[in-house]
């Protein structure tokens, strides 16, 4: 039986989500390290997230009860000219 919280919570998946979300703004590197899968990505789609993209996803996730927020994946984030405006959002949500 589903609990009524759970039926006004997307069906208890916000309940269920992970306390740690991972958003990477850049995917991208300065560096071309022939260890780091980064480095190594020919033909792969990189490169910065826009600013409006990173809204819109903390925009999706400012309800959800997150611990943590890490702003990097594999690419260097500052290397995304935007990413001082994306650490101020993320506080903003009350995060960090």
């Amino acid at each position: 039986m589903v609990s009524e919280k759970s039926k006004n919570d997307y069906n208890g998946f916000k309940e269920k989500f992970p306390e740690v979300f991972r958003i990477e703004p850049a995917s991208i590197c300065n560096l071309n390290c022939s260890h780091c899968p980064t480095g190594l990505s020919i033909g792969e789609d990189q490169g910065l997230m826009s600013l409006n993209t990173f809204k819109r996803i903390v925009k999706d996730i400012k309800d959800i009860k997150l611990r943590v927020v890490v702003l990097y994946h594999g690419g260097e984030s500052f290397l995304n000219k935007n990413i001082f405006k994306m650490i101020s959002s993320i506080k903003s949500i009350g995060i960090g």
